[in-house]
């Protein structure tokens, strides 16, 4: 950001220059003058009155645009001044604090604001470089910005990508509104955003009208891009391909051209068309975004499947699709999950419960006593239910039991007598004893 001596000194300089341009325009003016009719009216000097009208045009033409430079460079030093005053640094702040004792005074605090996140400096670069700028923006860029000057303004600048002194005018114009309203919002506004945004509200169009010209309803190549690509990516999470560019764009023209935007005799906007709701009406009536609907459908379907199946509660296809679809209509699938768990959780000691409604499914509780469980017994552990009340056991109403209490509990279960860890128990036992009486070494 610019310092508040780089912005009084950049706003003196341009009033020197408008000073100088003043004087250019006052010297060509003379010959304008009832004194120089005589001069004028003769053949003979018809080229050199051309000249010399020309010289006063573009006198006229320099004048205007060093005010609009100085003007705002002028604003903005004034308004780093009251900022300075308003938020003094902390030594500004002790100085006038010691000069208050000095006066025997009590130093009071300005009601300042909080220092503007504008970036200032980039701003007045962009207005001191501005001829450059178009010059340099060769035939096709001129003309897309004279669309764009004439959408916000409503003006008529010609669209012939020529270089014009009407051109350079607007386009520093639009630079000031643009520090305007970001100074106003206190957040850099992007010059391209800034244009959106200004053709899209009219707020800087001029007023009057008799309600039957259409106005700022059409959007320049630029705009429809950026507005293309900016609904693509949101329905479609990709970015817009230059052949869906060229074509969006076209159908979006001819339906702003069908359907203006106009004022009233009232002063009531009236007509127009939604750009960004347009576009998405095409998209979504696509195959692409069609399918990707149903995949992201299926994904839901799915992840309502697998709570279900990890809480142990069965269900038919169509209770699954009524799920489904309270997603589809709106509903946040994390609410249904936690229904399900609700559910689930009916009939369970207090401690699966909490953990249960803080998101925990059935399955993941439970999960350490069913490996123990699929190992004690020869099983696999994915053919253990939910409900197994070997399974239900390890955990009661008063406590859970510990890894070594439930495995020492699963002999219990009448299938343990069949598993390979019981046979290789008993195993174990019949070689102790040989082994105690001498028939084994």
């Amino acid at each position: 950001m610019a310092t508040l001596n780089e912005l009084l000194a950049d706003a003196k300089a341009k009033e020197l220059d408008l000073k100088n341009k003043k004087t250019t325009l006052k010297n060509a003016s003379r010959f304008t003058g009832s004194r120089y009719d005589k001069f004028r009216k003769n053949p003979a000097n018809k080229s050199q009155v051309e000249e010399l009208r020309a010289k006063q045009a573009a006198a006229q033409k320099a004048v205007e645009e060093a005010e609009a430079v100085f003007n705002t460079a002028k604003d903005l030093a004034d308004k780093a001044v009251e900022e300075k005053r308003l938020n003094p640094s902390a030594e500004e702040k002790q100085r006038l604090q010691d000069d208050a004792a000095r006066r025997g005074e009590v130093y009071q605090n300005p009601e300042g604001n909080q220092a503007t996140n504008v970036d200032v400096g980039s701003f007045t670069k962009k207005i001191e470089v501005a001829g450059n700028y178009i010059a340099e923006l060769g035939d096709e860029g001129r003309k897309q910005l004279a669309q764009q000057l004439n959408a916000v303004y409503g003006s008529k600048l010609p669209v012939t990508g020529k270089y014009s002194p009407e051109l350079k005018s607007a386009y520093i114009k639009a630079l000031s509104d643009n520090l305007i309203r970001a100074t106003d919002f206190n957040e850099n506004i992007p010059f391209e955003q800034f244009l959106v945004i200004a053709e899209n509200e009219g707020t800087y169009r001029k007023a009057g009208g008799t309600g039957r010209k259409p106005f700022g309803t059409v959007s320049n190549p630029t705009q429809a891009k950026a507005t293309i690509n900016n609904v693509i990516t949101n329905l479609l999470n990709r970015d817009a391909t230059a052949k869906e560019v060229s074509s969006i764009t076209k159908k979006l023209v001819a339906a702003q051209q069908a359907n203006p935007m106009r004022v009233d005799a009232n002063g009531m906007t009236v007509g127009g068309l939604n750009a960004e709701q347009f576009i998405a009406d095409i998209i979504t009536s696509g195959k692409e975004y069609a399918s990707k609907k149903q995949a992201k459908q299926d994904l839901v379907a799915d992840g309502i499947q697998e709570t279900l199946n990890a809480n142990g509660i069965s269900y038919k296809p169509g209770q699954l699709k009524v799920y489904a679809d309270r997603v589809k209509n709106g509903e946040d699938i994390k609410v249904i999950e936690s229904e399900i768990r609700n559910i689930a959780s009916l009939g369970q000691p207090d401690a699966i419960k909490k953990l249960m409604a803080a998101g925990t499914d059935l399955e993941t509780i439970y999960a350490p006593y069913k490996r123990a469980m699929a190992t004690s017994l020869g099983v696999n552990a994915e053919t253990i239910n939910l409900d197994d009340p070997t399974l239900r056991m390890a955990i009661g109403p008063d406590k859970e039991m510990s890894l070594y209490e439930y495995k020492k509990a699963i002999r219990a279960d009448k299938r343990w007598q069949y598993s390979q860890e019981a046979n290789d128990e008993v195993t174990n036992m019949i070689n102790q004893v040989k082994r105690d009486f001498g028939f084994m070494g």
